[in-house]
């Protein structure tokens, strides 16, 4: 870590005391040099456990970073210096039409692309609010989730979490867009072993906003009425009405759940496990229509039977820890005082599941 942290010194040492270090930010980055070739071997050496390598080259890809959107910077600035271009004015359109007229190839690459990745509106239409955002653009977050992820296994937990932090506050810079998510449960997963309960919820929560269905209020007041009408019947009717394939919050439910029934907010990890159930039993019914012929729904206990024997889905259930997201559903409705839903629901999973271990806690749930 001492080599890690003498590189870090190095940079800003460099950057600091040498003007012409940072002089070339204003040139174009060669070819050959782009900051995700450098991202490419930071991961490469990360993958080796060459740490300090890794950080190197993340440090690196930042430099390149920002040295070509200051190149871009600069080229579009002095674009203004242009009486054609002052004359368009500060609407877009008008400015890209000049310059075709112009043909200036190089300008019109840099804000065609930055178009194509954000639209018109990201920039309010603004030619001067796109030079605006070369800043923004500077960032690198791949590079710093990388040097997060280095902290973290050396035991830097709270240098890891400002790192991470950072990665999500540009995260639109990332190439690709669901990386973010992988960087949210991780921020979440820092503030729990730091014990930031706000942190760990506000993050998770951030995964959730994405979620149609949990983000919509009337939707999430349909999922209740089932439990709330606390009628056995209504389980199968709950599991035969509902499908939601946002896979990437099942997680987030899951641990957001445990965390709410922990705090004894019980209405919050009603339904976070209700959507959570539902997201499992959605991913668990198109698996086993991959798997077995003429499979199609019959019921949540014939899901449950069918599924849990087939060890694939068995153990994904395991990783994923849906086993334990139905088991926080049956817990939940039971303490909401929904006793009917509550035990019916845990009679059908302790009749179906092939799981010895889970078999055995949903069969304690119904003694307790």
């Amino acid at each position: 870590m001492k080599k890690v942290r003498c590189f870090v010194f190095t940079a800003v040492f460099l950057s600091l005391c040498f003007p012409g270090f940072s002089d070339t930010l204003s040139r174009k980055v060669p070819r050959g040099e782009e900051a995700w070739r450098y991202l490419l071997k930071a991961e490469d050496a990360f993958a080796k456990g060459n740490f300090s390598a890794a950080i190197e080259n993340a440090d690196t890809a930042c430099a390149r970073q920002k040295q070509h959107c200051e190149w871009e910077r600069f080229t579009l600035e002095n674009l203004l210096k242009k009486n054609s271009v002052r004359n368009a004015g500060d609407v877009l359109e008008d400015v890209i039409l000049v310059l075709k007229v112009e043909e200036n190839t190089e300008a019109l690459g840099i804000i065609n692309e930055r178009l194509e990745n954000f639209g018109r509106d990201f920039f309010s239409n603004s030619f001067s609010k796109l030079i605006e955002k070369e800043e923004f653009f500077s960032y690198c977050p791949e590079a710093d989730y990388l040097t997060a992820k280095v902290y973290r296994l050396e035991g830097e937990y709270e240098l890891a979490l400002t790192y991470m932090k950072r990665a999500y506050a540009y995260s639109l810079n990332l190439r690709v867009k669901d990386v973010k998510f992988d960087i949210l449960y991780d921020i979440a997963s820092l503030s729990e072993i730091l014990s930031l309960d706000d942190d760990f919820e506000r993050h998770l929560l951030l995964i959730l906003s994405e979620n149609e269905y949990f983000t919509n209020e009337n939707l999430m007041n349909s999922l209740t009425r089932f439990i709330e009408g606390d009628e056995p019947s209504g389980v199968e009717k709950f599991f035969l009405l509902y499908r939601n394939n946002e896979y990437k919050s099942l997680k987030a439910l899951v641990e957001l759940s445990d965390f709410y029934a922990s705090k004894g907010e019980t209405q919050k990890a009603l339904r976070c496990s209700a959507l959570g159930s539902i997201i499992a039993v959605t991913k668990i019914d198109e698996s086993l229509k991959l798997r077995i012929t003429n499979y199609d729904y019959k019921s949540f206990a014939n899901l449950i039977y069918t599924s849990t024997r087939n060890e694939e889905i068995l153990e994904w259930g395991n990783n994923c820890d849906v086993w334990k997201l139905f088991y926080l559903f049956s817990k939940a409705s039971i303490a909401s005082g929904k006793l009917n839903f509550g035990l019916e629901l845990t009679k059908i999973l302790a009749a179906n599941t092939a799981d010895s271990y889970w078999k055995k806690r949903f069969e304690a749930l119904l003694v307790n």
